[in-house]
């Protein structure tokens, strides 16, 4: 008879279970969108942002040519070219393609990888950093800038 009613309890208890799952794939399927949403969002800044810099380089490499600095200009050139590349395949992949192959780099790599996650961060870091700072400075004017120079040191005695 005891039995029986853990039967009962558990019989009555999956409803509540199927619920309970149901929720949670419910709530990671909206996760999974909301991530892929904010990947590809990213992805494109980031696609964005390398064209920019590659268009930079370009014009400096013009700007090294023009000063006979040919093999700095080659250098440059071709560092802009290998730039605007990866923004166009940025451009054109999807977030899926791009996890995947990072996945086989891992696999195959998994040192270089490493070394090139922490790269990456501390360059993330470095970015936040300087953007959160230049955010806090408050914006002078060329007339609102004293030239302290003409200050006599302050001094104590």
């Amino acid at each position: 008879m005891e039995n029986n009613r853990n039967m009962e309890s558990t019989g009555s208890d999956f409803p509540t279970r199927d619920k309970v799952r149901s929720d949670a794939v419910e709530v990671m399927d909206k996760a999974k969108t909301v991530g892929h949403e904010q990947l590809e969002s990213g992805k494109q800044t980031t696609a964005s942002q390398a064209e920019k810099i590659a268009d930079v380089i370009e014009h400096a490499s013009s700007q090294l040519k023009e000063n006979n600095l040919q093999t700095l200009a080659d250098y440059a050139s071709e560092l802009g070219t290998t730039i605007k590349n990866f923004s166009e395949g940025l451009h054109k992949r999807s977030v899926d393609d791009l996890l995947v192959d990072i996945r086989e780099i891992a696999r195959r790599n998994p040192t270089a990888f490493l070394l090139g996650s922490i790269v990456i961060g501390v360059g993330i870091s470095r970015f936040f950093k300087a953007s959160s700072e230049r955010r806090q400075e408050p914006n002078l004017k060329d007339s609102e800038i004293v030239d302290k120079s003409s200050y006599e040191p302050y001094d104590n005695e």
